[in-house]
């Protein structure tokens, strides 16, 4: 198997006010891939927040925009 991908969709309800405020309700879509190109060699990726939902975890702490990771693995 050479291509290996993941598809994550998490969903949160809103939260009860804490006297801060509320929390509102998110949906958040992660997407990783990796493609092994020999014995050696694989490359891997994933983007985080892919439909650059804005939201907050944590009332008054904000969330990172749409973020892409990426890099490759050597195996000897």
């Amino acid at each position: 198997q050479k291509l290996t991908t993941k598809l994550v969709v998490g969903y949160n309800d809103e939260e009860e006010e804490d006297g801060r405020g509320a929390v509102d309700d998110l949906t958040r879509v992660d997407l990783s891939a990796s493609y092994v190109l020999n014995d050696h060699v694989e490359l891997f990726g994933r983007i985080e927040n892919l439909l650059d939902s804005d939201y907050q975890q944590i009332f008054g702490y904000g969330t990172p925009e749409r973020s892409g990771y990426f890099g490759a693995r050597y195996r000897f």
